[in-house]
């Protein structure tokens, strides 16, 4: 085998094991060797594997040009399957940044191609992307509806790592609808096959799911548990992107505890994190987390300062359920502040959305 192989089979061997960051550096390696060895399909299969990298670490801009030259290589040669899973890579990429439109634009590019070659995998990981895609503009019947999609196309093929990553996508969609159980459920499913893939990220993925459904039913020490089980993989990793949403979970059960000091220290690291990888949606929970702290101690302007930059945010990127959440704090807001509001408008709202998570609101507000 020549050199550039070997080293691509062993940046192969590290981004399966969860190993981003060390991947990123042999992939580099191996575009160097096979740059020497005149291997252009092994510098567009290095491409594509880099994209994949940055992206899971949140280097999301870097991710879309690493993305963009593998779907130029592969154009090059012909092979519309690597064009298409370029393309949706770069969907992921422009749907991390809160591009969503363009993110579905890409995503149909792609699948043009993936029934033109009749790949059943590419499609269901299209189906899984699209799923996100979904849950991210609020559509969260058509996310489920997707995911569902995606698993059982999955499960067809035989594809197990791409099944279990499917679960989790409907134990996150289904924890936003408020089906709490459900969640926990698909992640405990999703959890269990990781362990036997061995799949350290997918482990991490899924232990924050059950953590996250611990809280929503109200078992907020348990959930606890489960961030700490995600936050030792997530730090193992090197994962930036996943690991900042941990920390907001994990802040936001320690707000529904009363460890408000507890819950503004994740609140701030997370905020940090999500300035690094430019996650719009991620700064919107955060200010809204930050706001309610500020609310339950008493100072009204800067929650309420807080509450309309994020619901400006979510305006502008078109995060219809974020809006939502913005719009229902500044209501809590104005009761506390002693006028009355109507919430009926809101939960209308919500359940055309897909969700039935907010029943009756109050102070402290657990977010799904």
């Amino acid at each position: 085998m020549r050199r550039g192989r070997q080293v691509f089979a062993l940046a192969e061997r590290k981004r399966q094991g969860g190993a981003f960051a060390e991947a990123l550096d042999l992939y580099r390696e191996a575009q160097r060797v096979f740059a020497r060895e005149g291997d252009e399909r092994g510098l567009m299969e290095c491409a594509l594997a880099r994209g994949h990298c940055l992206r899971l670490l949140g280097r999301f801009r870097q991710a879309q040009r690493a993305y963009q030259r593998a779907a130029r290589l592969a154009r090059e040669f012909g092979e519309d399957q690597s064009v298409a899973d370029a393309l949706v890579g770069e969907g992921m990429a422009a749907r991390a940044l809160g591009d969503s439109s363009e993110a579905l634009r890409l995503f149909q590019e792609a699948e043009r191609l993936y029934q033109r070659w009749g790949d059943a995998l590419g499609r269901a990981y299209l189906l899984w992307a699209r799923g996100g895609t979904f849950r991210l503009r609020g559509d969260l019947r058509a996310a489920y509806r997707s995911f569902h999609k995606a698993w059982r196309w999955y499960e067809r093929v035989g594809d197990r790592v791409g099944a279990a990553y499917a679960l989790c996508g409907l134990g996150g969609v289904s924890r936003v609808m408020g089906r709490y159980t459900t969640s926990f459920e698909f992640y405990t499913e999703a959890n269990n096959r990781f362990r036997r893939l061995r799949d350290t990220f997918g482990r991490a993925y899924s232990f924050c799911g059950i953590a996250n459904a611990h809280r929503m039913r109200g078992e907020y020490e348990r959930a606890l548990e489960f961030f700490d089980r995600a936050t030792a993989l997530y730090r193992a990793i090197g994962d930036v992107v996943s690991y900042a949403y941990t920390l907001w979970g994990e802040a936001t059960a320690y707000k529904m505890l009363g460890l408000s000091e507890r819950a503004r220290a994740d609140f701030r690291e997370a905020d940090r994190l999500f300035r690094k990888t430019r996650d719009m949606r991620g700064r919107i929970y955060v200010w809204l987390g930050e706001g309610e702290l500020r609310l339950l101690h008493g100072a009204l302007q800067r929650a309420e300062r807080d509450f309309r930059m994020a619901l400006e945010a979510a305006r502008r990127f078109g995060f219809r359920l974020e809006e939502l959440h913005a719009r229902l704090l500044l209501r809590l807001l104005r009761r506390e502040s002693g006028r009355s509001v109507s919430f009926d408008p809101l939960l209308r709202q919500y359940r055309a959305l897909g969700t039935t998570f907010l029943r009756n609101p109050s102070l402290p507000l657990n977010l799904p």
